[in-house]
């Protein structure tokens, strides 16, 4: 492997606003191939991968085991994945007891405890297939938080509870997925009125994740064109330009769509998928961290996890409060917002290190931010868009919970 170094990563092309690469990228050794453009070795196969993030490169190693003699093209406009991938916080997640709550009363009970179950097996499958320890795999349980003024919404999780247990057994056959741990607020530092432990729950590390399956790619002979930016899709063709400004064109038997928030732009039958603009942000270093596992707070919409970085150093990664600009963070532009990056900022110093001064114990290292893709229900669209053109998109905000699964889910559809 590299040494760790900082890389100077330019912004993907066709990727809009002010882009800023992810903590990630900077944490972890990268192969030198991946640090150029992966040029592919023709311009016709059986079949072609739009979107090189987890779903998109699942989806080629799925379709390659399966019948190792297709010809199979991934196109990624970035150098690694430009999307929610490798802009991620790393969560390993079925989803806190409120969250799974609020999208119940939505949904129903059999849609989302039958999700839940999918993410579940997402998980676990993208362990098997990558390794835990390649990808710092760690499912220790994490926290939802509730806040002082959270009483009827922490009452309510807490009156589900037995029920959500008794039906994600009767799903998965996981006994005790929530519990109460009201203990732990005083263990990690944590400002908050009341805790319930999902045991289910957990991180691994995004950049990792992304050169493992990128080298799974390679040795598996499915080709790679990075820095491309497809704009234009039909039935056996896809045509964009490359870094230089070159036009390039490829065609394919059959066309997989899996640039989740980016779907749209791309069908107009996916008009419907909707980008969601996520913001992040990580601490310094910070001696003697408290917190010692992932958190979600206000129902998921912000959530926060430490993190050891690439020199044995803990640090905090916390983003959120898409929620709270629904509009403005309804787009596909890059970059962070100074209200957004105020409330995180806020959740940060007041609920998860209370007992730090920032600016003196800790300060802000980095901001990014990344998008995700929300369909009109949570569950992922796998479909035929017409003949030769198929798309794997809206996983809403569960990727990298779901997204290998969705991979090959959408491999068995390319080869029934």
């Amino acid at each position: 492997m590299n040494d760790f170094k900082l890389h100077n990563f330019k912004k993907p092309i066709g990727v809009k606003g002010d882009w800023a690469p992810s903590f990630w990228l900077n944490d972890v050794a990268i192969e030198p191939q991946f640090l150029n453009l992966q040029k592919p070795s023709q311009n016709r196969y059986d079949l072609i991968i739009v979107g090189g993030g987890l779903t998109g490169l699942t989806a080629a190693l799925f379709v390659k085991a399966r019948r190792p003699e297709a010809s199979v093209l991934v196109i990624e406009r970035g150098l690694l994945a430009a999307g929610a991938t490798i802009n991620s916080a790393g969560f390993a997640t079925i989803g806190s007891i409120s969250e799974i709550l609020m999208h119940e009363a939505r949904e129903g009970t059999e849609a989302i405890v039958t999700l839940t179950h999918r993410k579940l097996q997402g998980l676990r499958l993208l362990e098997r297939l990558c390794g835990g320890a390649s990808i710092d795999f760690d499912i220790s349980g994490d926290f939802d938080v509730f806040g002082d003024h959270e009483n009827d919404l922490f009452e309510s999780s807490a009156d589900h509870l037995d029920r959500l247990n008794t039906a994600l057994y009767e799903q998965t056959s996981e006994k005790t997925v929530f519990s109460m741990a009201d203990e732990s607020m005083a263990r990690c530092s944590i400002n908050a009125k009341h805790v319930i432990k999902n045991r289910l729950n957990g991180s691994f590390h995004p950049g990792k994740l992304s050169q493992v399956l990128l080298q799974k790619v390679l040795d598996n002979h499915i080709d790679l064109a990075t820095g491309v930016n497809i704009t234009a899709v039909e039935s056996g063709q896809v045509a964009g330009e490359n870094l230089a400004g070159n036009e390039v064109e490829f065609y394919g038997t059959q066309v997989l769509l899996a640039t989740n928030a980016y779907a749209s732009e791309l069908s107009p039958e996916l008009t419907d998928i909707k980008p969601g603009r996520g913001q992040v942000l990580v601490t310094t270093p910070i001696k003697n961290l408290k917190l010692d596992r992932p958190c979600h707070i206000r129902r998921g919409f912000d959530y926060a996890r430490p993190v050891t970085d690439h020199n044995g150093m803990q640090r905090v990664l916390i983003g959120g409060g898409r929620d709270l600009e629904i509009d403005t963070e309804t787009t596909l532009e890059r970059g962070t917002t100074e209200p957004i990056l105020a409330h995180i900022k806020d959740t940060l110093q007041n609920v998860l290190l209370p007992n730090l001064i920032i600016g003196e114990d800790y300060d802000i290292d980095q901001t990014w931010s990344g998008t995700m893709g929300f369909g009109p229900q949570s569950a992922p669209r796998i479909k035929q868009i017409k003949p030769g053109l198929y798309c794997a998109v809206g996983l809403s905000s569960m990727g990298l919970a779901i997204g290998s699964l969705v991979g090959s889910e959408a491999a068995d559809m390319l080869l029934s």
